[in-house]
Formats: structure tokens, sequence, C-alpha cells
């Protein structure tokens, strides 16, 4: 082997070694952010777009802190399933 080579050699041991922890501290940082969310206001703006709703006229919203989010609803009388699903998307 000529120090070429060697010297070559080196450079992509080098270079290999510094995209493997560029790419390792990439999924670190990216997996270590915890979201900025605040779940009561988001529960009180869903809120307010339910009360807007004609038919509503009362609710409540609750999280559990992790995962699972319940809305009830107060209705003049029950919704059919395609009323149902045109509140869901309007």
């Amino acid at each position: 082997m000529d120090v070429i080579s060697m010297k070559e050699s080196t450079l992509c041991k080098m270079l290999f070694f510094l995209g493997v922890l560029f790419v390792l501290l990439l999924l670190i940082a990216g997996y270590n952010q915890k979201p900025d969310i605040n779940m009561s206001e988001i529960l009180e703006k869903s809120e307010e777009e339910f009360k807007q709703l004609n038919k509503v006229e009362t609710t409540a919203a609750a999280f559990d802190g992790e995962s699972d989010v319940k809305f009830r609803l107060m209705v003049e009388k029950y919704p059919t399933e395609e009323e149902t699903f045109f509140y869901l998307i309007k």
C-alpha cells in the first residue's frame, strides 16, 4: 500500500464515522423533543366550537393526561348518523 491509498482509506473511515455520528445525533435530538401542547386550551376551543352548533346545548371535555380525550354533548334530540357525520366534518 502506498501513502496516498492509506490517506484515502483513513479519510473514508473518518467521513463514514462522522456521517454515522451526525445521523445518531439527529435521531436522538428528534426523539427527545416533547411537543409544546396545552391541552386545556385545546379542549376549551373545541368546546366553544361545539357550542356554536345550533343543536348542541351543553358540552364537557375531559383529558386523562396521556392519550384519551372525551367529549360529552347535550343535544335537543338524538341525531341521525348522517347528521352526526355532517357535524363532525363541518
